[in-house]
């Protein structure tokens, strides 16, 4: 390892695993505890704007989540519930399965701000 380099970019301990942003020369450093594919990824969408996808995701439906996790007004939650179970038309075939579940674990999780003929 470069110790001038590690010290320029902060890096204490190994792995050390950084993100530089389009048009930024400071570095966004991995903070998560465990290096796995799964943290990883997330850490990659999060910062790069790039997706990764893992077995069982769907990059529409991970952004639904995100959106849904976001707002706090029961209406906003019901429109993106309703948006992402339209999208279903549209998605692949070999990606619907795991489409119908981001759906169903966004109900079960959010059946306190649901109706209850949602539900």
């Amino acid at each position: 390892m470069n110790r001038a380099l590690a010290d320029r970019l902060g890096a204490t301990k190994l792995p050390h695993i950084l993100i530089f942003e389009k048009n930024s020369s400071l570095p966004i450093h991995f903070s998560g505890e465990d290096v796995n594919l799964p943290s990883l990824a997330e850490f990659a969408t999060e910062h790069s704007g790039f997706y990764v996808n893992l077995p069982g995701n769907v990059e529409i439906y991970d952004e639904y989540a995100r959106s849904l996790l976001s707002v706090n007004e029961h209406d906003k939650k019901l429109h993106f519930l309703t948006e992402a179970e339209s999208a279903l038309e549209e998605i692949l075939e070999r990606d619907k399965e795991d489409a119908e579940y981001y759906i169903k674990v966004s109900i079960f999780l959010g059946s306190h701000w649901l109706s209850s003929s949602y539900v």
